[in-house]
Protein backbone atom coordinates (compact mmCIF):
# COMPACT_ATOMS: atom_id res chain seq x y z
CA UNK A 1 0.00 0.00 0.00
CA UNK A 2 2.87 1.82 1.07
CA UNK A 3 4.20 1.96 -2.40
CA UNK A 4 1.09 3.15 -4.38
CA UNK A 5 0.61 5.84 -2.00
CA UNK A 6 4.21 6.92 -3.53
CA UNK A 7 3.06 5.96 -6.75
CA UNK A 8 0.13 8.18 -6.29
CA UNK A 9 2.03 11.34 -4.84
CA UNK A 10 4.73 11.33 -7.31
CA UNK A 11 1.88 11.35 -10.57
CA UNK A 12 0.34 14.13 -8.78
CA UNK A 13 4.19 15.58 -8.52
CA UNK A 14 4.14 15.23 -12.55
CA UNK A 15 0.84 17.15 -13.08
CA UNK A 16 1.72 20.75 -14.65
CA UNK A 17 0.56 23.78 -12.64
CA UNK A 18 -0.98 25.52 -15.73
CA UNK A 19 -3.28 24.34 -18.58
CA UNK A 20 -1.50 25.83 -21.38
CA UNK A 21 1.74 24.00 -20.72
CA UNK A 22 -0.61 20.74 -22.06
CA UNK A 23 -2.63 22.57 -24.51
CA UNK A 24 -0.71 22.73 -27.95
CA UNK A 25 -1.48 25.50 -30.33
CA UNK A 26 -4.15 23.15 -32.47
CA UNK A 27 -6.09 22.85 -29.14
CA UNK A 28 -5.99 26.17 -29.07
CA UNK A 29 -6.83 27.74 -31.83
CA UNK A 30 -9.61 24.88 -32.24
CA UNK A 31 -11.13 26.34 -28.87
CA UNK A 32 -10.91 29.76 -30.12
CA UNK A 33 -13.17 28.91 -33.69
CA UNK A 34 -16.18 28.99 -31.27
CA UNK A 35 -15.77 31.81 -29.93
CA UNK A 36 -18.91 34.27 -31.18
CA UNK A 37 -17.57 38.19 -31.75
CA UNK A 38 -14.77 40.35 -32.37
CA UNK A 39 -14.72 41.58 -28.64
CA UNK A 40 -14.31 37.58 -27.98
CA UNK A 41 -11.40 37.08 -29.87
CA UNK A 42 -9.65 41.04 -28.81
CA UNK A 43 -10.43 39.67 -24.84
CA UNK A 44 -8.71 36.52 -25.30
CA UNK A 45 -5.43 38.06 -27.15
CA UNK A 46 -5.28 40.27 -24.11
CA UNK A 47 -4.53 36.91 -21.65
CA UNK A 48 -0.69 36.40 -22.93
CA UNK A 49 1.15 36.07 -25.62
CA UNK A 50 0.59 32.62 -26.59
CA UNK A 51 -3.01 33.56 -26.61
CA UNK A 52 -2.93 36.71 -28.88
CA UNK A 53 -0.90 34.47 -31.40
CA UNK A 54 -3.25 31.74 -31.27
CA UNK A 55 -6.02 33.97 -31.75
CA UNK A 56 -4.62 36.03 -34.51
CA UNK A 57 -4.33 32.22 -36.77
CA UNK A 58 -7.95 31.55 -35.66
CA UNK A 59 -9.84 34.47 -36.63
CA UNK A 60 -12.40 33.39 -38.73
CA UNK A 61 -13.44 34.77 -41.95
CA UNK A 62 -16.95 35.99 -40.41
CA UNK A 63 -15.11 38.15 -37.83
CA UNK A 64 -12.52 40.08 -40.69
CA UNK A 65 -14.65 42.48 -41.31
CA UNK A 66 -15.69 45.22 -38.62
CA UNK A 67 -17.55 48.38 -38.01
CA UNK A 68 -16.72 51.06 -35.87
CA UNK A 69 -18.99 53.13 -34.25
CA UNK A 70 -18.97 56.47 -31.99
CA UNK A 71 -21.99 54.54 -30.03
CA UNK A 72 -20.79 51.66 -28.28
CA UNK A 73 -24.32 49.57 -28.91
CA UNK A 74 -23.76 49.84 -32.76
CA UNK A 75 -19.88 48.97 -32.78
CA UNK A 76 -18.80 45.44 -32.93
CA UNK A 77 -15.70 46.71 -30.18
CA UNK A 78 -16.35 48.91 -27.84
CA UNK A 79 -14.99 52.46 -29.22
CA UNK A 80 -12.14 52.82 -26.25
CA UNK A 81 -10.88 49.12 -27.39
CA UNK A 82 -10.93 50.16 -31.18
CA UNK A 83 -6.80 50.71 -31.37
CA UNK A 84 -6.15 47.41 -29.91
CA UNK A 85 -8.47 45.69 -32.07
CA UNK A 86 -6.61 47.42 -34.99
CA UNK A 87 -3.23 46.44 -33.74
CA UNK A 88 -3.52 43.27 -33.22
CA UNK A 89 -6.18 42.26 -36.10
CA UNK A 90 -6.12 44.84 -38.48
CA UNK A 91 -3.58 43.20 -41.18
CA UNK A 92 -6.05 40.59 -41.30
CA UNK A 93 -9.05 42.47 -42.03
CA UNK A 94 -11.18 42.72 -45.25
CA UNK A 95 -13.95 44.78 -44.64
CA UNK A 96 -14.50 48.28 -42.39
CA UNK A 97 -17.60 50.33 -41.91
CA UNK A 98 -16.47 53.71 -40.20
CA UNK A 99 -19.80 55.11 -39.27
CA UNK A 100 -19.83 58.11 -36.97
CA UNK A 101 -23.05 58.49 -35.80
CA UNK A 102 -24.83 61.86 -35.79
CA UNK A 103 -24.51 63.20 -32.26
CA UNK A 104 -25.47 67.13 -30.68
CA UNK A 105 -21.99 68.65 -31.45
CA UNK A 106 -19.25 67.83 -33.97
CA UNK A 107 -16.93 64.99 -32.90
CA UNK A 108 -13.27 66.87 -32.25
CA UNK A 109 -10.40 65.52 -34.16
CA UNK A 110 -8.55 63.53 -31.34
CA UNK A 111 -12.03 61.35 -30.99
CA UNK A 112 -11.42 60.00 -34.10
CA UNK A 113 -8.15 59.07 -34.00
CA UNK A 114 -9.71 57.20 -30.68
CA UNK A 115 -12.51 56.17 -32.74
CA UNK A 116 -10.00 53.98 -35.46
CA UNK A 117 -10.39 57.40 -37.78
CA UNK A 118 -8.19 56.85 -41.11
CA UNK A 119 -4.99 57.30 -40.05
CA UNK A 120 -5.26 54.49 -37.82
CA UNK A 121 -6.80 52.12 -40.30
CA UNK A 122 -3.94 53.05 -42.94
CA UNK A 123 -1.69 52.29 -40.48
CA UNK A 124 -2.55 48.69 -39.52
CA UNK A 125 -5.45 48.01 -42.06
CA UNK A 126 -4.26 48.96 -45.43
CA UNK A 127 -2.51 45.61 -47.00
CA UNK A 128 -4.94 43.44 -46.61
CA UNK A 129 -8.21 45.65 -46.76
CA UNK A 130 -10.51 44.99 -49.66
CA UNK A 131 -13.98 47.46 -48.82
CA UNK A 132 -13.78 50.58 -46.57
CA UNK A 133 -17.13 51.82 -45.78
CA UNK A 134 -17.33 55.65 -44.14
CA UNK A 135 -20.42 57.40 -43.08
CA UNK A 136 -20.13 60.31 -41.31
CA UNK A 137 -22.76 62.38 -40.31
CA UNK A 138 -21.04 65.35 -38.66
CA UNK A 139 -19.28 68.07 -41.37
CA UNK A 140 -16.19 65.74 -41.45
CA UNK A 141 -13.35 66.69 -44.04
CA UNK A 142 -11.49 63.72 -45.35
CA UNK A 143 -8.19 64.00 -46.84
CA UNK A 144 -8.46 60.66 -48.97
CA UNK A 145 -4.38 60.91 -50.49
CA UNK A 146 -3.52 57.22 -48.88
CA UNK A 147 -4.33 55.16 -52.11
CA UNK A 148 -1.30 54.13 -52.79
CA UNK A 149 -0.65 52.61 -49.38
CA UNK A 150 -4.45 50.67 -50.14
CA UNK A 151 -2.54 48.18 -52.25
CA UNK A 152 -5.56 45.77 -52.67
CA UNK A 153 -8.93 48.11 -51.76
CA UNK A 154 -11.56 46.55 -54.04
CA UNK A 155 -14.33 49.38 -52.82
CA UNK A 156 -14.83 52.42 -51.25
CA UNK A 157 -17.52 54.27 -49.94
CA UNK A 158 -18.25 57.62 -48.68
CA UNK A 159 -21.50 59.16 -47.41
CA UNK A 160 -22.13 62.76 -45.73
CA UNK A 161 -18.56 64.00 -45.82
CA UNK A 162 -16.35 66.56 -47.17
CA UNK A 163 -13.61 65.52 -49.26
CA UNK A 164 -10.56 67.78 -49.47
CA UNK A 165 -8.42 64.98 -51.53
CA UNK A 166 -8.82 62.21 -53.48
CA UNK A 167 -6.76 59.91 -55.64
CA UNK A 168 -6.72 56.62 -57.39
CA UNK A 169 -6.65 53.45 -55.90
CA UNK A 170 -4.93 50.72 -58.17
CA UNK A 171 -7.09 48.15 -57.43
CA UNK A 172 -10.16 49.78 -56.94
CA UNK A 173 -13.30 48.63 -58.66
CA UNK A 174 -16.12 50.42 -57.45
CA UNK A 175 -15.93 54.59 -55.71
CA UNK A 176 -19.49 55.74 -54.47
CA UNK A 177 -19.69 59.23 -53.58
CA UNK A 178 -22.86 59.81 -51.73
CA UNK A 179 -24.48 63.38 -50.06
CA UNK A 180 -20.67 64.02 -50.69
CA UNK A 181 -18.90 67.68 -51.37
CA UNK A 182 -15.85 67.59 -53.32
CA UNK A 183 -13.41 70.38 -52.05
CA UNK A 184 -10.45 69.71 -54.85
CA UNK A 185 -11.78 67.92 -58.31
CA UNK A 186 -8.18 66.91 -59.34
CA UNK A 187 -9.00 62.99 -58.65
CA UNK A 188 -10.91 63.70 -61.91
CA UNK A 189 -7.79 63.55 -63.57
CA UNK A 190 -6.32 61.03 -62.75
CA UNK A 191 -6.83 56.82 -64.17
CA UNK A 192 -8.27 54.60 -62.19
CA UNK A 193 -6.84 51.52 -63.66
CA UNK A 194 -9.21 48.97 -62.37
CA UNK A 195 -12.56 51.39 -62.06
CA UNK A 196 -15.80 49.56 -63.09
CA UNK A 197 -18.32 51.32 -61.45
CA UNK A 198 -19.04 54.86 -60.21
CA UNK A 199 -21.64 56.27 -58.32
CA UNK A 200 -21.73 59.63 -57.79
CA UNK A 201 -24.04 62.04 -55.57
CA UNK A 202 -21.90 64.57 -55.34
CA UNK A 203 -21.85 68.59 -54.89
CA UNK A 204 -18.75 71.09 -56.86
CA UNK A 205 -18.25 68.63 -59.81
CA UNK A 206 -17.76 70.41 -63.17
CA UNK A 207 -18.42 69.09 -66.74
CA UNK A 208 -14.70 69.70 -68.37
CA UNK A 209 -13.07 67.70 -65.66
CA UNK A 210 -15.43 64.66 -65.38
CA UNK A 211 -15.58 64.52 -69.92
CA UNK A 212 -11.38 64.07 -68.36
CA UNK A 213 -12.46 61.45 -66.02
CA UNK A 214 -14.28 59.62 -68.70
CA UNK A 215 -11.07 59.72 -70.90
CA UNK A 216 -8.39 58.21 -68.55
CA UNK A 217 -11.27 55.67 -67.68
CA UNK A 218 -13.08 53.71 -70.75
CA UNK A 219 -13.30 50.58 -69.02
CA UNK A 220 -16.27 51.89 -67.00
CA UNK A 221 -19.11 49.48 -67.09
CA UNK A 222 -21.31 51.04 -64.69
CA UNK A 223 -22.27 55.48 -64.18
CA UNK A 224 -24.36 56.36 -61.82
CA UNK A 225 -24.81 60.32 -61.27
CA UNK A 226 -27.62 61.95 -59.24
CA UNK A 227 -28.47 65.23 -58.66
CA UNK A 228 -25.00 66.35 -58.84
CA UNK A 229 -23.44 69.51 -60.23
CA UNK A 230 -23.03 68.25 -63.90
CA UNK A 231 -25.14 68.94 -66.93
CA UNK A 232 -26.32 66.79 -69.89
CA UNK A 233 -22.88 68.10 -72.10
CA UNK A 234 -21.08 64.99 -70.18
CA UNK A 235 -23.02 62.83 -72.59
CA UNK A 236 -21.74 64.17 -75.65
CA UNK A 237 -19.54 61.31 -78.07
CA UNK A 238 -19.64 59.78 -74.76
CA UNK A 239 -19.37 56.39 -77.04
CA UNK A 240 -15.60 57.39 -77.54
CA UNK A 241 -14.88 57.77 -74.13
CA UNK A 242 -17.01 54.82 -72.18
CA UNK A 243 -17.62 52.31 -74.94
CA UNK A 244 -17.65 49.80 -72.42
CA UNK A 245 -20.71 51.11 -70.37
CA UNK A 246 -23.46 48.57 -69.25
CA UNK A 247 -25.38 50.76 -67.01
CA UNK A 248 -26.01 54.49 -67.22
CA UNK A 249 -28.28 56.15 -64.29
CA UNK A 250 -28.63 59.68 -64.84
CA UNK A 251 -31.43 62.09 -62.42
CA UNK A 252 -30.81 66.12 -63.45
CA UNK A 253 -30.75 68.38 -60.95
CA UNK A 254 -33.26 71.17 -61.43
CA UNK A 255 -31.19 74.07 -60.53
CA UNK A 256 -28.61 72.85 -63.41
CA UNK A 257 -29.50 75.31 -66.13
CA UNK A 258 -27.31 73.97 -68.66
CA UNK A 259 -29.59 71.73 -70.85
CA UNK A 260 -29.38 70.29 -74.45
CA UNK A 261 -32.04 67.14 -75.36
CA UNK A 262 -29.66 66.47 -78.61
CA UNK A 263 -26.91 65.26 -76.28
CA UNK A 264 -28.66 62.56 -74.59
CA UNK A 265 -28.99 60.77 -77.98
CA UNK A 266 -25.51 60.14 -78.06
CA UNK A 267 -25.96 57.49 -75.44
CA UNK A 268 -27.89 55.57 -78.53
CA UNK A 269 -24.05 55.11 -79.47
CA UNK A 270 -23.28 53.04 -76.52
CA UNK A 271 -23.35 49.18 -78.20
CA UNK A 272 -23.23 47.39 -74.76
CA UNK A 273 -25.81 49.55 -72.69
CA UNK A 274 -27.78 46.82 -70.89
CA UNK A 275 -29.28 49.41 -68.58
CA UNK A 276 -30.82 52.89 -68.87
CA UNK A 277 -32.69 55.03 -66.33
CA UNK A 278 -33.13 58.77 -66.85
CA UNK A 279 -34.62 61.59 -64.93
CA UNK A 280 -34.74 64.98 -66.49
CA UNK A 281 -38.26 66.73 -66.87
CA UNK A 282 -36.96 68.67 -69.59
CA UNK A 283 -36.07 65.70 -71.98
CA UNK A 284 -38.56 64.14 -74.46
CA UNK A 285 -38.07 60.77 -74.49
CA UNK A 286 -39.71 59.40 -78.06
CA UNK A 287 -36.30 60.76 -79.95
CA UNK A 288 -34.45 59.07 -77.78
CA UNK A 289 -36.30 55.49 -77.49
CA UNK A 290 -36.52 55.75 -81.38
CA UNK A 291 -32.24 56.33 -81.56
CA UNK A 292 -32.23 53.19 -78.93
CA UNK A 293 -33.85 50.97 -80.89
CA UNK A 294 -32.84 51.88 -84.57
CA UNK A 295 -29.12 50.85 -83.41
CA UNK A 296 -30.25 48.10 -82.04
CA UNK A 297 -29.26 48.73 -78.56
CA UNK A 298 -29.14 45.58 -75.93
CA UNK A 299 -31.38 47.47 -73.43
CA UNK A 300 -32.85 45.09 -70.94
CA UNK A 301 -33.98 48.08 -68.38
CA UNK A 302 -35.62 51.26 -69.85
CA UNK A 303 -36.65 53.99 -67.94
CA UNK A 304 -37.20 57.72 -68.84
CA UNK A 305 -38.79 60.08 -66.47
CA UNK A 306 -40.82 57.58 -64.69
CA UNK A 307 -41.06 56.76 -61.06
CA UNK A 308 -37.99 54.86 -60.04
CA UNK A 309 -38.88 51.46 -58.42
CA UNK A 310 -36.53 50.63 -55.99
Amino acid sequence: MDSNVGESISTDDQRPNNILDILNDHCIQEIFTHLCTNLDFLNVAGVCKKFRENARKSLLACFKKLSIDNYICFSDVPPKRIPSFLRIFGDQLNMINLNYTATSQEIPHSDYIRLGHIDMITNYCSKTLLQLEIACSNDVQLDMEISSQFVVLEKLSINSSTINKLSPFPKLKELMLFKVKVKNCDWLKYEFPKLEQLYLLTDGLNDELFIEFQKKNPQLKSLTVIKSSLSSCIFQNIETRLPNLEELVYIAREDIHQFNANDFLHISNLTKLKCLIISERRLPKEPLIKSLGKKKVPIKKLEINDVLRR
